[in-house]
C-alpha cells in the first residue's frame, strides 16, 4: 500500500512537470538551445543544484516523449512539441528538485544501465544513464555515458546539450567555458565530433584515463574531415592508454599520429611523434625500432632549430646505445648534447650531463671533475637547488668509488639544503645516497633509518621512482641484517613497483635481491627460479654487467642444489664475460670489480666443490693483483683470506699464516672501511693456523679477541651466533694448553648460549662430549654423543 501511494504522488508530480514544462516550452524556437544555456551556466549566480535541475528534467522529459512517440505509432497522429527542447523555469527548477528529493537517483541509474547493458543500441538508455551519473556526482563517468550516445546518433541535442551541461558542472569547467564560447562564436558549439574530443582531452589531463579514452575512441569514431583535429585525438589517445599502462594500444595510436602528421607536412607533430614513438619502443624492449624513431626525432629537431628538443633526443640516443652495449655511441652522444647545452648557454646542464654520464660509464674522476665544475657554477649563479643537485651528484660518484668518507660532508650539506628548499624529492635522494653510506661502512641501524626517511619522502610527494628505490635499499639493510622475511616483502613491494613503471632493469635487480634474500634462507630452489628469471630480463636490456653478476648469483644456487656441472658451466660464463668486459672498456672501474666477482667465485668453487686447490690458488692471486690496482683495499683483504684458507686445506700452515696476518693488516689499515665480521674472520682463521703449527698460546690470544669482537654491540646485533663460535674455539685452544677447568666452563656457557636452536646445540654437545672424552669421562661423554646423534636426526 505504501508504494501504491509513493506510486501516486510521483504520478501526480510528473503530471504538474508535464504541464508546467508544456507551457513553458510553448512559443519556443527549437534552435535556440544553446544560448540561454550558456548564459545560465556562465552565470556565476546559478548553483550547482539549479544545473542539477536541469539534467533531471530532460530525464523526466525524455520519459514523457518516449510515451508520445508510442501514441503516434498506435494513433498515427503527430505529437505537440519536442520535449528536449524545452528550456528550464524556475518552477520547473522547484518541481525538479521536490522530485529529487523524493525519489532516489539509483533507481534510474541502474534501470539505465541494465538497458545500456542488455546491448540496448536506444540512444535515450545512454543520456538517462549520463544524467544519473551525473546526478551522483561522477562526472567523468557521465560524460564517457553521454559520448556513447552520441556515437549512436551525433546529431542528437539532448545528448549534446547533456554533455555541455556535464563538462560545466565537472572540476574542468573553468578550463571548458572559455573554449565553448569561442566554439559557440564558430558555430561548432553543436558538433558532436568537437564537444567529445575537447571533453576528452580535459578527462584525459585531469587523469581520468578510462573515461578519456572512452569519449576519445567514440568521438574517433565520428570520424572528422578535418587532419588536425584528428591528429589531436590521436595524440591524447596515445597518451591516455600510455598513463594507462596499455602500451601496446598507445604505440597504435603513436603510429596513427605519425601517418597523420605526415599527410599534413606537420613537422614538429613528427618530432614530437618519432619521439613518442622512440619512448614507447624502449619500454617495450624493442631497441633497433626505439633507434630509429630518436634518430628521426632528431634529424626534424635539428631541422627546425629546436634545441631543447635535441637536447632530449641526445640524451635518449645515449641511453638507447648504453642499452645496446655500444658504449662509444653512447659517450658520443652525451658529449654533443653537453656541446649543446654549452651553444645554449646552459652551463649547469651541460656539467650535470657529462658527469653524469661518465659517472654511469665508469669514468668516475672525469665525472668528479664535471660536477664539482657544476658546483662552481651553482654557487656563481646563487642557485641553491642547483647547489644541492651537484653535491648530491659527487656523493654519489664518491660512493661509486667506495670512498664514503669523502661522500658524507657532500650528501649531509645537500640534505641540509634540500630541507631548507622543502624538496621532498631531493630530500629523499639524499637520504637515499647517505643510507647507501651507512650501509657500505656497516652502520646499518642508521642506514635503516635514513632509507625509512627516503621511503617517507617517496609517499609525500607521490613520486614512484623514489618509493621503489627505498623499498629496494630497505630490503638490502634488512637482508644484512638478518631479517629475510622483511627483506623479501620489501624487494617484491620494489618489484611491483617497477612493474608499474614498466622498469625493466628494475625488474631485474628486484628479482635478484629476492634471490639473493632466499639463498640466504637456505632455498635454493626458489633462489634459482627468480635469479632465471632475472637473467631473461637482462638479457633482452642488454646490461652485460648485470649478466655477469647474474650467472655467479645462478652458479651459487646450482652449488647448493648440488649441481656442480650446472654450477660450473654458469660460473665459467661469468669469468668468460667479465675478462670480455674488461678487455673491451678499459678502465673501467665497475668491470675491474666484476672480474674479481667472477675470480672470486670461481676460486671458491674449485676449491671446495672440485678440490682443485692448485687451480684456485693462481685464480686467488689474478684476484689479489687485480685488487691491489685498483686500489681496492676491501677486495685484497678478501682475496688474502681466500689464499690462507686454500692453502690451510692444503697443510700449507705456514703459508696460511702469513696470508691471514697480510688481511689483519689490510683490514686495520687507516681508510679501510672494513666491518668486524671481517676482522673477526681473520682473527678466527689465524688463531686457528696458529693452532695447527701448535702455538696455542698465541691461538688463545686471538681466539680471546674474536670473542670480544663478538660480544661487541655491532656484531651482537648482526651475527649473535659468533660468540658461540668464539667460545668453542677458546674452548678448545683452553684444552690444548692443559686448563680444563677453564675449558669446561666455557663448553657450558657455550650450551646455555645454544639456547633451543639445534645446529648449535648439536656442535655444543659435539664440543663438550669430545671435553669429557679427553678428560676420561666416558659415560658424561657418551651422553653428550646420544644427545648429538637425537638431534642430527631431527
Amino acid at each position: 500500500s505504501l508504494r501504491k501511494q509513493q506510486l501516486q504522488q510521483q504520478q501526480q508530480q510528473r503530471k504538474s512537470i508535464l504541464s508546467e514544462k508544456s507551457a513553458a516550452s510553448s512559443g519556443a524556437d527549437s534552435g535556440a538551445i544553446v544560448e540561454p544555456a550558456l548564459s545560465s551556466v556562465a552565470s556565476s549566480s546559478v548553483s550547482t543544484s539549479t544545473r542539477f535541475s536541469f539534467r533531471f528534467l530532460r530525464l523526466v522529459g525524455n520519459s514523457s516523449s518516449d510515451r508520445s512517440e508510442q501514441k503516434k505509432k498506435k494513433n498515427n497522429k503527430p505529437s505537440s512539441a519536442s520535449s528536449s527542447s524545452a528550456i528550464a523555469t524556475p518552477t520547473v527548477v522547484a518541481a525538479s528538485a521536490s522530485l529529487r528529493e523524493n525519489r532516489p537517483l539509483l533507481s534510474p541509474f541502474r534501470r539505465s544501465k541494465s538497458c545500456a547493458d542488455r546491448g540496448s543500441k536506444r540512444k535515450k538508455a545512454y543520456y538517462r544513464e549520463g544524467v544519473a551519473l551525473q546526478c551522483l556526482g561522477k562526472f567523468a563517468d557521465a560524460a564517457a555515458a553521454l559520448c556513447q550516445g552520441l556515437g549512436k546518433d551525433p546529431k542528437d541535442r539532448a545528448l549534446i546539450q547533456g554533455l555541455v551541461d556535464c563538462a560545466l558542472a565537472s572540476p574542468v569547467r573553468e578550463r571548458f567555458l572559455p573554449v565553448y564560447e569561442q566554439l559557440c562564436k564558430l558555430h561548432l558549439a553543436n558538433s558532436a565530433f568537437v564537444l567529445m574530443s575537447v571533453i576528452g582531452q580535459e578527462l584525459e589531463s585531469l587523469g581520468q584515463h578510462p573515461q578519456a579514452i572512452t569519449a576519445l575512441e567514440c568521438a574517433l569514431q565520428l570520424g572528422t574531415s578535418s587532419l588536425k583535429l584528428k591528429a589531436s585525438v590521436l595524440s591524447a589517445l596515445s597518451r591516455a592508454h600510455w598513463s594507462a599502462g596499455r602500451i601496446d594500444r598507445a604505440v597504435t595510436y603513436m603510429q596513427q599520429d605519425l601517418s597523420v602528421v605526415h599527410q599534413l607536412g606537420d613537422e614538429e607533430g613528427q618530432c614530437r611523434a618519432h619521439g613518442n614513438l622512440g619512448a614507447a619502443h624502449f619500454v617495450q624492449g624493442d631497441f633497433a625500432e626505439a633507434l630509429a624513431h630518436q634518430k628521426q626525432q632528431l634529424r626534424c629537431a635539428l631541422k627546425l632549430r629546436q634545441r631543447d628538443t635535441a637536447i632530449h633526443a641526445l640524451t635518449n640516443l645515449g641511453h638507447l646505445y648504453s642499452a645496446l652495449g655500444d658504449l662509444t655511441n653512447a659517450l658520443s652522444s652525451h658529449r654533443q648534447c653537453a656541446l649543446l647545452c654549452h651553444q645554449s648557454d646552459l652551463p649547469l646542464l651541460e656539467a650535470a650531463e657529462i658527469g653524469s654520464r661518465l659517472s654511469g660509464y665508469g669514468e668516475l674522476d672525469n665525472a668528479l671533475e664535471c660536477h664539482s665544475e657544476q658546483l662552481r657554477l651553482a654557487n656563481r649563479l646563487g642557485s641553491r637547488e642547483e647547489r644541492c643537485r651537484a653535491l648530491l651528484n659527487l656523493g654519489s660518484d664518491h660512493l661509486a668509488k667506495r670512498e664514503p668518507g669523502q661522500a658524507w660532508p657532500h650528501l649531509e650539506e645537500a640534505l641540509a639544503q634540500a630541507q631548507q628548499l622543502g624538496d621532498p624529492l631531493l630530500q629523499g635522494r639524499a637520504c637515499g645516497a647517505l643510507g647507501a653510506c651507512h650501509r657500505l661502512d656497516g652502520d646499518l641501524a642508521e642506514s635503516r633509518r635514513l632509507h625509512e626517511a627516503q621511503l617517507n619522502c617517496a609517499l609525500r610527494c607521490a613520486n614512484r621512482e623514489l618509493e621503489a628505490a627505498a623499498c629496494g635499499s630497505l630490503g638490502l639493510v634488512y637482508q644484512l641484517l638478518g631479517d629475510y622475511e622483511s627483506a623479501v616483502k620489501l624487494h617484491k613491494a620494489h618489484l611491483r613497483l617497477a612493474e608499474l613503471l614498466h622498469d625493466r632493469p628494475g625488474r631485474a635487480k628486484a628479482l635478484g635481491n629476492i634471490g639473493c634474500s632466499y639463498s640466504a634462507m637456505r632455498q635454493p630452489d626458489l633462489a634459482l627460479r627468480y635469479h632465471t628469471e632475472e637473467l631473461e630480463l637482462l638479457q633482452q636490456c642488454y646490461d652485460r654487467q648485470s649478466e655477469c653478476a647474474c650467472h655467479g648469483r645462478l652458479g651459487a644456487a646450482y652449488q647448493s642444489l648440488r649441481q656442480p656441472e650446472r654450477a660450473a658451466h654458469h660460473l665459467q660464463l661469468q669469468l668468460d664475460l667479465a675478462r670480455e668486459l674488461r678487455a673491451n672498456s678499459g678502465d673501467q672501474l665497475a668491470n675491474h670489480r666484476l672480474l674479481a666477482r667472477a675470480l672470486e667465485s670461481m676460486a671458491g668453487f674449485l676449491a671446495s666443490g672440485r678440490g682443485d686447490c692448485q687451480a684456485a690458488l693462481e685464480l686467488c692471486s689474478e684476484w689479489r693483483r687485480l685488487c691491489s690496482e685498483i686500489n681496492d683495499g676491501r677486495g685484497e683483504a678478501a682475496a688474502c683470506h681466500r689464499l690462507g684458507c686454500v692453502c690451510h686445506q692444503l697443510g700449507r700452515w705456514r703459508e696460511a699464516e702469513a696470508w691471514h696476518r697480510a688481511e689483519l693488516q689490510l683490514l686495520q689499515r687507516p681508510g679501510c672501511s672494513s666491518s668486524c665480521s671481517a676482522i673477526w674472520r681473520a682473527r678466527c682463521q689465524l688463531g686457528l693456523c696458529l693452532g695447527e703449527l701448535g702455538d696455542w698460546q698465541m691461538a688463545a690470544e686471538e681466539f680471546q679477541e674474536c670473542l670480544q669482537l663478538a660480544r661487541g654491540d655491532e656484531l651482537q646485533q648482526q651475527q649473535p651466533d659468533l660468540e658461540f663460535h668464539s667460545l668453542g674455539h677458546l674452548a678448545d685452544a683452553s684444552m690444548s694448553l692443559g686448563d680444563t677447568a677453564q675449558a669446561m666452563e666455557l663448553r657450558a656457557e657455550q650450551l646455555q648460549l645454544a639456547g633451543n636452536r639445534p645446529r648449535l646445540l648439536v656442535a655444543a654437545h659435539v664440543g663438550l662430549g669430545e671435553a669429557h672424552s679427553r678428560l676420561g669421562n666416558q659415560l658424561a661423554a657418551l651422553r653428550h654423543h646420544q644427545l648429538e646423534l637425537e638431534l642430527t636426526r631431527q
